[in-house]
């Protein structure tokens, strides 16, 4: 089921949070809307949902307009067939896994029997077979989170809506969440809406990503294009890590575009505007000896050991440069250093 906004606008009293966005969220897919706290991401879910009213705009659920500004129209939340994981679960403490799970069943008075294998078949599903009487208040984190994604499935309903549903588990539980999730997307081929404000997280399970700040969509796309050719210097530095290079001069002779970084000299295509910058990320840049000709000199006045990498920052002559590599060889403060790039790991972003 595909979900469109048109328009959609949201203030709360005389602050804009959503500025007229308009997207489609594919049908059988993962989108992800990520950003920093305040950018409008967790907003738009709770529209979506039903629980904001936003202030103008359309939004449609499987070709259904669910709000419109104009005409006016608002269908409350237990309308929409979507079901939603709260960021701290909301799994009722005082009943037990099969009760919790099975509240969307009985609140649309199925028979008991029907609940009992619908439950079943979803404890199974995330991995909780068996535990359907334990109380609420002897699970674990991640156990709790798997009742939440539980209770969602068994509500049959083709949209799932995710707000930071991983922000309170611990690290190793959390990545191993993120699987969790893309494996019961893959299998059960539901409309997921992800919420999150982590960059690896919104790497790992989304098929796409929509970038947000001060309420737009700055960029969308699969990961792996938002990453590797982000389109300004925002997108650049909050999805990974990125070297933003103002001390460059162009040269352009017989037609072609060349750019000096220093004693380096690197082919790269026209900036998109005046004013645009350089950008490239950390493990684009290779380490090599510092006497060669064609090479970024530098000296590393950083080191840090990070198990499968080695990351070092070199000052140069066009800045601070931070580099990571997966190389034996150690690096030590005061070093010198040369170091190069190609062509195609260049980009510019405004």
């Amino acid at each position: 089921m595909t979900i469109q906004v048109e328009n959609l606008a949201k203030s709360f009293g005389p602050v804009p949070v959503l500025s007229a966005v308009t997207e489609t969220f594919e049908d059988g897919s993962i989108s992800v809307l990520l950003g920093a706290s305040g950018c409008g991401k967790t907003t738009m879910l709770r529209c979506i949902a039903g629980l904001e009213r936003p202030t103008t705009g359309r939004i449609a659920i499987n070709g259904r307009t669910v709000f419109s500004h104009r005409p006016p129209l608002f269908v409350p939340v237990e309308r929409r067939n979507v079901a939603m994981v709260f960021q701290s679960y909301a799994i009722w403490p005082h009943m037990t896994v099969f009760q919790n799970v099975s509240l969307p069943l009985r609140a649309a008075g199925i028979d008991r029997r029907t609940i009992e294998q619908k439950v079943n078949e979803a404890l199974a599903l995330v991995g909780l077979s068996g535990m359907a009487r334990r109380s609420a208040t002897q699970l674990s984190g991640g156990q709790q989170q798997r009742v939440a994604l539980a209770r969602c499935i068994v509500s049959s309903s083709p949209v799932i809506l995710m707000d930071e549903p991983l922000s309170n588990l611990d690290a190793n539980l959390r990545i191993a969440m993120r699987a969790e999730i893309r494996g019961l997307q893959r299998r059960l081929a539901h409309t997921v809406l992800f919420v999150t404000h982590d960059q690896e997280e919104a790497m790992f399970i989304a098929d796409t990503i929509y970038l947000l700040h001060e309420g737009k969509v700055l960029q969308k796309g699969p990961p792996k294009e938002i990453y590797e050719s982000p389109k300004t210097r925002y997108a650049a530095e909050f999805l990974g890590r990125a070297n933003i290079i103002s001390k460059f001069e162009r040269i352009t002779a017989a037609g072609a575009n060349t750019i000096r970084l220093g004693t380096l000299t690197v082919s790269a295509p026209s900036p998109p505007e005046e004013g645009a910058l350089l950008c490239v990320r950390p493990e684009k840049w290779r380490a090599t000896a510092p006497d060669l000709t064609d090479v970024l000199q530098g000296q590393i006045v950083e080191t840090r050991y990070a198990g499968d990498r080695i990351e070092f920052t070199a000052d140069t002559p066009v800045g601070r440069i931070v580099v990571i590599e997966i190389s034996r060889e150690e690096r030590r403060v005061g070093d010198r250093v040369g170091l190069t790039l190609d062509a195609c790991d260049i980009r510019w972003v405004v």
